[in-house]
């Protein structure tokens, strides 16, 4: 039984420091950097018959120092990088780990 085409799609997306853009789309297995990077690429490979636990989801952790970066933003911005993070149209991503008592990246110590 093999992957079907949905299984095998990925989104390669970048950042230029202003924007997130999709750089590519299509079917998976190999990637091969252009240019420079060509000698680096990277195969991804999956064996549909090797059980693991469930991937629940992709996210980040939002942490004290995070949240105070994001209403450092105005409103649009904010709006655009929530958009961005968080659209399936864009990364997708769908957890998000919030931190109990202080981490590394806390504005002060608080535990």
């Amino acid at each position: 039984m093999g992957l079907s085409d949905a299984s095998r799609a990925f989104t390669a997306l970048h950042s230029d420091g202003d924007a997130l853009g999709v750089i590519e789309s299509g079917a998976l297995l190999r990637h091969e950097p252009q240019g420079s990077d060509a000698d680096a690429a990277i195969l991804v490979s999956t064996a549909p018959s090797d059980r693991a636990q469930r991937m629940l989801g992709f996210g980040a952790a939002l942490t004290q120092s995070a949240a105070v970066a994001l209403l450092a933003l105005d409103r649009p911005q904010r709006d655009r990088l929530l958009a961005d993070l968080f659209s399936p149209e864009r990364m997708g991503l769908n957890v998000v780990r919030v931190p109990i008592g202080a981490s590394d990246f806390a504005t002060r110590a608080y535990t």
